[in-house]
């Protein structure tokens, strides 16, 4: 069952117990977060999913991707999209070419490049197909300009 959800993916740092001075990483490089971070992210998203009950969510506002994996680049101006499962990895769908700079931004997800012949689209619905072949209800973020 396809849905459509808002959920507010970004928590306080009250709400998740992190400490901005603890949780950055020195450098001014990527990755800026610590692992530990990043966990404590997703273990946020998760729990809002679980609140909506929904299997996985697909993210594709840069600002959401850059909140639970660090990528932080120029190539948002082609589609990106995260896929968020209940349990297990995340994926990040976005075009072939960006898998070095992801490989140097992003601690906690698979990448799954697309060629320029195919869409984000069309490799997030085969992810989506072999991560959550049940899911019950996956939650979209619209609105946003990454979405294909």
């Amino acid at each position: 069952m396809m849905c459509t959800t808002s959920v507010d993916v970004q928590p306080s740092m009250e709400s998740t117990g992190a400490r901005k001075s603890a949780s950055l990483l020195e450098g001014d490089r990527p990755p800026y977060f610590s692992r530990a971070e990043f966990d404590l992210r997703l273990e946020a998203m998760r729990n809002r999913m679980r609140e909506h009950g929904l299997s996985v969510c697909v993210l594709s506002s840069p600002e959401n991707i850059f909140y639970l994996t660090g990528l932080d680049h120029w190539g948002y101006f082609t589609p990106h999209m995260l896929i968020v499962p209940e349990v297990g990895e995340l994926v990040l769908v976005t075009r072939a070419m960006e898998r070095v700079t992801v490989a140097g931004h992003v601690l906690n997800a698979r990448f799954e490049g697309h060629s320029d012949s195919e869409t984000a689209a069309d490799v997030a619905a085969r992810v989506l197909a072999d991560l959550a072949p049940s899911a019950r209800r996956i939650g979209l973020e619209m609105w946003t300009a990454g979405l294909p």
